[in-house]
C-alpha cells in the first residue's frame, strides 16, 4: 500500500470511527443528571457562572453553546457535548496511532480506548474530562510534527486550551513542553 492510498484510507476512516464512538455514547448516555459535577458544571454553563474551582472556563463556554441547541432537556444536552468530545477523541487517537500503527491496530487501539470503562463513563454524562482527552491526544499530534514554527504555536495553543479545561491537565504536561523547547534547541543546533 502506498502512503497516498494510506493517506485516503485514513482520511477516509477518521469520521466514520467518530461518528460510530459517537453514536454508540449516544444509544448509552444517561438522559438526565448524573451523580458527581454534571448539575453543577450544567449550571455554570447555563449561566456563564463559576463551577467548583478550577472553574473549566473553555469548557463552560464550548457548554453555553451546546446548550442553546433545541434537543431535550438541559441536562441531556451538557451530556451529548461529552458524548461528541468522546467520539472527537476516539478519532484524534486513531489518527496519532495510525501514525505508528497499521490501520487494523490503529482502529482496535481507538476503539478499545472507547469502550474502556474509565472513557465511556466519563462520555456517558456532563463532565470535562472527554474534552480534556480530546485536547491532550491533539496536542500529541502536534507535538509529533514540531520543531516547525506554525506547529509549534499551535501546539502551545492546544496546551493553552488544556489549561483553560482543566488545570491539572497543563501542569501534568510541563514534562512536555520541556521536550518541546529542548527539541527546538536541538534544532537550532543543527542550523
Amino acid at each position: 500500500m502506498t502512503a497516498d492510498n494510506r493517506f485516503l484510507t485514513t482520511q477516509h476512516l477518521a469520521p466514520l470511527v467518530t461518528l460510530l464512538s459517537f453514536g454508540v455514547y449516544l444509544h448509552t448516555l444517561k438522559p438526565m443528571l448524573a451523580m458527581g459535577d454534571g448539575g453543577e458544571l450544567l449550571s455554570a454553563g447555563y449561566s456563564l457562572g463559576l463551577a467548583h474551582s478550577p472553574s473549566f472556563p473553555l469548557y463552560t463556554l464550548i457548554l453555553k453553546l451546546a446548550l442553546k441547541a433545541p434537543l431535550g432537556q438541559i441536562a441531556f444536552r451538557g451530556n451529548c457535548l461529552s458524548a461528541l468530545w468522546g467520539g472527537i477523541s476516539v478519532m484524534l487517537l486513531f489518527l496519532l496511532l495510525r501514525n505508528y500503527a497499521r490501520l487494523s491496530t490503529a482502529l482496535a487501539g481507538g476503539f478499545i480506548f472507547a469502550w474502556l470503562p474509565a472513557s465511556w463513563i466519563q462520555a456517558s454524562h456532563a463532565e470535562v474530562y472527554t474534552l480534556a482527552f480530546a485536547l491532550v491526544i491533539l496536542l500529541l499530534l502536534i507535538y509529533e510534527k514540531c520543531p516547525e514554527p506554525k506547529k509549534f504555536l499551535t501546539a502551545f495553543l492546544a496546551w493553552g486550551l488544556l489549561g483553560a479545561n482543566h488545570s491539572l491537565m497543563a501542569v501534568s504536561l510541563t514534562v512536555l513542553f520541556i521536550m518541546t523547547i529542548s527539541r527546538l534547541r536541538n534544532a537550532k543546533r543543527v542550523i
